[in-house]
């Protein structure tokens, strides 16, 4: 992600609630980052080709705003093949976020991804699948943030046995797909955000002079001047509980 200190904070927020304490390594890529001194990306991460031969019972590969460029285009592809096939072998379970989810659904299963004229923005009531582990005590619905320019079709994923759906929203379409057994965990949006986190993507798209509609269900009374509206959270948190409770009891 373009902002990583502000990412890692909102990861590490995000396990904090884990069965198990959480240590985690952060890894990057060769890529050279436009918004993120070599200095820091040193001191801070190790390449993935320092952890190719280790063995992680989870791991989280976040997105990149790189969603409107056709895969093969984008420069460190063939080294996220690479990532992807390590996450298969040598990780119990994977969670793919933003960009990383289309991105893997295509290399593992061939599904492809579509881009919106619009981006989807804001947070949306998403109807789950009740008896997946990953919706316990969630309720009937789950709340889900979304910021991005593509979508996937949901006769793509029925059409592959290995996949199911557990939660999604007939206005910004699929949130959440796992594998049948939860090895691959695909999010579409975003639920390790934090509550200002769309708010600043928002007022950014409008300093750039980019199109953009407010974020639905997501100021007070639509009022970008009245606060955000947190609904997700406490989804998010059992999100997040229950996978790696998964992972815990898996790896025990």
């Amino acid at each position: 992600m373009p902002n990583k200190e502000e990412t890692e904070n909102q990861w590490i927020q995000a396990l904090a609630n884990a069965p198990k304490s959480v240590e985690i390594d952060w890894i990057r890529t060769h890529h050279e980052s436009k918004n993120t001194s070599l200095e820091y990306l040193e001191k801070k991460y190790i390449l993935f080709s320092d952890i190719k031969d280790r063995f992680y019972d989870a791991m989280v590969i976040t997105g990149a705003p790189v969603e409107k460029l056709p895969f093969e285009e984008v420069d460190y592809w063939e080294e996220f093949k690479g990532i992807l096939d390590f996450a298969r072998t040598n990780v119990f379970s994977t969670m793919f976020v933003c960009w990383a989810a289309p991105a893997a659904l295509f290399h593992y299963y061939g599904i492809p991804k579509f881009i919106t004229e619009e981006k989807i923005s804001g947070i949306y009531e998403n109807e789950i699948d009740t008896d997946s582990p990953l919706m316990h005590e969630v309720g009937n619905l789950f709340w889900g943030p979304q910021s991005r320019y593509f979508y996937t079709k949901e006769e793509d994923i029925n059409a592959v046995s290995a996949l199911k759906i557990i939660a999604k929203c007939a206005a910004s379409g699929i949130h959440i797909i796992a594998s049948n057994d939860y090895r691959e965990i695909y999010v579409n949006g975003h639920n390790e955000y934090d509550d200002d986190s769309i708010d600043k993507e928002y007022r950014r798209d409008i300093a750039k002079g980019i199109p953009i509609k407010m974020p639905e269900n997501y100021y007070i009374d639509n009022d970008m001047n009245k606060g955000i509206m947190a609904q997700w959270r406490d989804h998010s948190h059992l999100l997040y509980r229950n996978w790696l409770q998964l992972v815990a009891l898996s790896c025990s």
